[in-house]
């Protein structure tokens, strides 16, 4: 009777603020604001989230997530989705395999990389299949335009108030060990993955791995995609702030939900196994690709967690889409001016560049050689980044070719601003430029193949690249030989 009760109410709190939500979009179009404001569907999704997240009991949000992922399995599961052996239970989790043509398939088998993949929804709800179409998404993409065989394994870890912490870290633990010691697959062909307070969970029980090797014999994974992570529960942050009212989650609520998910352990807010913005050694981690939307409240954390991994020498990425808010990378639906489909070919070429992953040779063949050593160079020397595209890129390095470290910062992607289109001027990407004090090696292998190129263009190719030294190639090109740059990559 009382999940009646609140269903009503939330009901009669929406006949309210949505048709304000309404009114806020129609003013917006008439005033200029210093940022570009949500459209209204946007609108009108936040505040519905927000307010079931307030007025709903947790159960009734579990059903309804649960409900909505047999829906989507009940359309699209039976060709993708595998349950495994339920012989894990006695170590707390259960899985589920996500791979193309999955009734023949077997986990690791025939894989060229696995995600291990954590849900989001708050340590209090969700479940391993509500991203089924993402994953599929996943799959789909990276096989088309890589070669690559992708398996995913949705964990369904224990959640709170039931279980508390550290019961879901050690459920993907757990899982990764079965997946290494049982299954015998190599860790560098898997990847920890997790949105939102999975997010948090991969990316903690990475720092447990690491940080403990007395307790775990395995190497950590080769790579962790975190999709809007949750890496604070203080939510203190001036984005907290700015984009309370833009984002689809209350603050309110995850206070909420994390004391639920402390429970009995008794720890600080604050201590670095549920706030991971507040770890100190990081310096063992594997490589670390983020997203993030601008209009969400996690904003700050974020932007200053993927900059304590670069000071600690770890190669980390993270993607800014101005225009979308929380989780937009987990569904179209969530998301606007196409930031989904190219988070999946970000996450795709950032895979691909770290993983020691054998490549379809036919996909190879098709690949100019100019194609994958250029964006490199063009990333390891800020001065040849003329154009917001360069990002956009993915590319395949040879063994014998010396990959550097790079810089980017908002003002070098938004060089040339008139040059992108609609879409491309809604991402942004976050580099501190304090990387531009590590020290390089010289690159001098392919000059050779680089030369032959330069010479068609009428353009002299540098000796060599040393450290700190601008090499102004592409800002002394002139409109026709930058297109014939660009075309040619």
């Amino acid at each position: 009777m009382n999940f009646i009760v609140a269903l009503l109410y939330c009901t009669l709190i929406l006949s309210f603020k949505i048709p304000k939500e309404i009114l806020a979009h129609f003013k917006s179009l008439f005033f200029k604001n210093k940022r570009i404001p949500p459209s209204l569907s946007q609108r009108i999704m936040t505040t519905m989230s927000r307010t079931f997240e307030l007025y709903l009991p947790t159960f009734l949000l579990k059903l309804m997530i649960r409900t909505l992922s047999k829906i989507i399995y009940s359309v699209k599961g039976r060709r993708w989705v595998k349950k495994l052996d339920a012989n894990n239970e006695k170590d707390g989790w259960e899985g589920y395999l996500i791979a193309d043509n999955v009734k023949h398939s077997e986990i690791g088998k025939d894989a060229d990389m696995i995600i291990l993949y954590a849900h989001g929804g708050a340590f209090v709800f969700g479940d391993a299949l509500m991203t089924l179409e993402m994953f599929i998404d996943w799959i789909k993409t990276w096989k088309s335009n890589h070669g690559v065989n992708t398996q995913i394994l949705s964990l369904e870890y224990r959640l709170s108030p039931k279980y508390s912490f550290p019961i879901a870290r050690d459920n993907i633990l757990a899982c990764y060990e079965w997946l290494v010691t049982e299954k015998n697959i190599s860790p560098s062909k898997i990847a920890f993955a997790g949105d939102s307070a999975g997010g948090n969970l991969a990316i903690v029980s990475a720092i447990h791995l690491v940080n403990n090797p007395c307790l775990y014999s395995i190497d950590p994974p080769a790579a962790i995609v975190l999709l809007s992570p949750f890496l604070s529960g203080m939510l203190n942050t001036r984005s907290v702030i700015d984009n309370a009212s833009y984002d689809t989650l209350d603050p309110t609520w995850l206070h909420r939900c994390m004391e639920s998910y402390i429970g009995d352990s008794n720890l600080l807010i604050s201590n670095s196994m549920i706030s991971p913005v507040f770890e100190s050694q990081l310096s063992d981690l594997p490589k670390v690709w983020a997203c993030a939307g601008g209009y969400e409240i996690f904003l700050d954390d974020i932007k200053k967690f993927i900059g304590k991994l670069i000071q600690n020498d770890v190669k980390a990425e993270l993607v800014i889409e101005d225009t979308n808010f929380h989780d937009y990378a987990i569904g179209k639906a969530a998301s606007r001016d196409g930031a989904y489909e190219r988070s999946i070919k970000y996450i795709g070429n950032f895979l691909l560049r770290y993983y020691d992953i054998p490549r379809n040779p036919g996909v190879r063949e098709k690949k100019n050689f100019s194609r994958e050593i250029l964006p490199s160079l063009c990333r390891d020397a800020p001065s040849l980044c003329w154009d917001a595209t360069f990002p956009l890129l993915g590319c395949y390095l040879p063994e014998k070719c010396v990959t550097l470290s790079f810089s980017w910062n908002r003002n070098s992607c938004y060089k040339n601003m008139n040059s992108l289109n609609k879409s491309e001027r809604h991402c942004s990407r976050y580099r501190p430029t304090s990387i531009l004090e590590r020290t390089f090696q010289p690159v001098n292998v392919t000059r050779s193949i680089l030369s032959t190129f330069f010479q068609e263009i009428n353009l002299e190719l540098p000796k060599e690249i040393k450290l700190n030294e601008k090499v102004e190639v592409v800002n002394g090109m002139t409109t026709n030989q930058k297109r014939t740059f660009w075309n040619r990559l």
